[in-house]
């Protein structure tokens, strides 16, 4: 079984003066990407064994001139086997967690929920280059999600 996230992306891009020209893609994300190999290298390896570019994200170049950038999403994704019936949706489970090592390839740590579909937006240049911030807590503003440390 092979899980995976449909990702819509709906992007405006705009020349000096005229209106904007709507871009619209779908994409479809699989379940076993690994943000932390978001613009590294093939063979590059996540500290969990994952590879690149066997288990990077989905990289979607925007137009340039690009302004704005909309998201939907939709599908389904568990770690057991039963999805379909019993999928967390994009938003996540209803346990809050962690990575287990912090930061990884200049990209920083993360809180979010467990199964989240989480998107990441990078420059050209390498993420091994960038500083590191804070760890980013990604959860909805109404729930209140008990946490769970899983890489």
């Amino acid at each position: 079984m092979n899980p995976s996230w449909l990702f819509s992306l709906l992007a405006s891009a705009a020349a000096l003066a005229q209106a904007p020209v709507p871009f619209r893609l779908s994409v479809t994300v699989p379940a076993t990407s690994n943000p932390y190999l978001a613009g590294m290298p093939d063979g590059a390896i996540a500290i969990n064994g994952k590879r690149a570019p066997q288990q990077s994200p989905v990289l979607i170049k925007l137009p340039p001139g690009a302004k704005e950038v909309t998201f939907a999403a939709s599908g389904g994704v568990d770690h057991q086997p039963g999805c379909p019936t019993h999928c967390d949706s994009p938003d996540g489970g209803p346990i809050l967690t962690e990575h287990l090592r912090g930061a990884e390839h200049g990209i920083s740590d993360v809180s979010a929920p467990f199964n989240a579909l989480i998107g990441l937006f990078l420059s050209d240049d390498a993420p091994t280059r960038a500083v590191c911030r804070a760890t980013c807590i990604l959860m909805p503003s109404t729930a209140n999600l008990p946490r769970s440390r899983r890489s």
